[in-house]
């Protein structure tokens, strides 16, 4: 449950994975609690995040460097 808690809390479930936590979190005041530190465990990330400028190109460079550490190279 704590990996969904935290998949919760990041938003990275899909739609009935985040129905069930919602339906649980109805019913548990334990996980309720739980969810409660996580989220205040998660919070100096969020802090940090919005803080963080991300560099204009950064994901296509990324993904060109990754694409060129992995190409095979040449036979020439």
């Amino acid at each position: 449950m704590h990996n969904e808690l935290i998949g919760y809390l990041l938003g990275a479930l899909d739609a009935s994975e985040h129905l069930a936590i919602d339906q649980h979190l109805e019913s548990s005041a334990e996980a309720r609690l739980q969810l409660e530190i996580l989220r205040r465990c998660l919070l100096p990330l969020e802090i940090a995040f919005e803080q963080c400028a991300v560099p204009d190109g950064l994901a296509r460079r990324t993904c060109l460097r990754i694409r060129a550490e992995f190409a095979e190279p040449s036979q020439e």
